[in-house]
């Protein structure tokens, strides 16, 4: 079987990849990265080995789920080429660091790596890729029936910066194609509508619940999605703020003197 490597966070987008992939005869490697200041990694690898469960035992399951590898950061190595295009391009659009690391990783391990994606115009990942490179359509006929397609930037029609970044990064063409209403109704109609709740994206959690104010709860909220954020974690994040943010002032203005 063919065996496709994907990066999952346990979020929403990674996770429809994950189910999605699970309806085809493939062999399906996830990574994940595990940086040790991020302060939801419990919670994202909790996400993953309960929706792991649950998509060995559906009746529909066709692929061979693996166990995910788990990369520490610190072992992926420096790239200066790599890291240097990341600025350039992060200074146009603002491109989340993640770009920078995945980069690197995926090339110290030689793999083409899907990474999920939905084109979405508050992303500022879609928006880079729109604008630094064309893509083109790579679609293969598996056997045992079912097609595995996926984007691929076409390096000749791509900048130098781009080409470094995302030359070895694969996008889903259907999540490609999808909104994050879109994705929803995509999870229910292969079977897994309650799995959006296990899913996981809040980068600053409070007492397990998700804050509400983190750029991703704040996408939440704006792109429909608020029933993912709990009114309690909501307000107690809204506490949190008030009660921490004249406190890092106060840090900030001592270190200052």
């Amino acid at each position: 079987m063919e065996t496709v490597n994907i990066l999952w966070t346990g979020g929403l987008d990674s996770t429809y990849r994950i189910i999605e992939l699970s309806k085809l005869p493939v062999t399906i490697q996830p990574y994940y990265i595990l940086d040790h200041g991020r302060k939801s990694k419990k919670h994202e690898l909790r996400a993953m080995d309960r929706i792991s469960k649950e998509v060995k035992a559906n009746p529909d399951t066709k692929a061979e789920l693996l166990s995910v590898k788990t990369i520490h950061d610190s072992d992926i190595k420096t790239d200066s080429n790599i890291t240097e295009a990341w600025k350039i391009i992060n200074k146009k659009y603002q491109l989340g660091s993640q770009y920078d690391f995945l980069a690197r990783f995926a090339k110290q391990y030689g793999l083409k790596l899907e990474v999920g994606l939905e084109a979405s115009e508050r992303s500022k990942a879609a928006n880079t890729i729109k604008s630094e490179t064309k893509l083109k359509k790579k679609t293969t006929s598996l056997t045992g029936g079912g097609e595995h397609s996926v984007y691929q930037i076409i390096t000749s029609s791509s900048s130098n910066e781009a080409v470094l970044l995302f030359e070895n990064l694969l996008f889903p063409a259907t999540l490609w194609h999808m909104s994050k209403l879109d994705e929803v109704e995509a999870y229910k109609n292969l079977g897994f509508g309650k799995t959006i709740y296990k899913t996981w994206f809040c980068h600053n959690p409070i007492f397990g619940l998700p804050c509400g104010h983190c750029n991703p709860c704040k996408d939440c909220l704006n792109e429909g999605m608020a029933f993912r954020v709990p009114h309690t974690g909501y307000i107690l994040g809204a506490i949190r703020n008030l009660c921490f943010k004249p406190l890092k002032a106060f840090k900030h203005l001592i270190n200052k003197k």
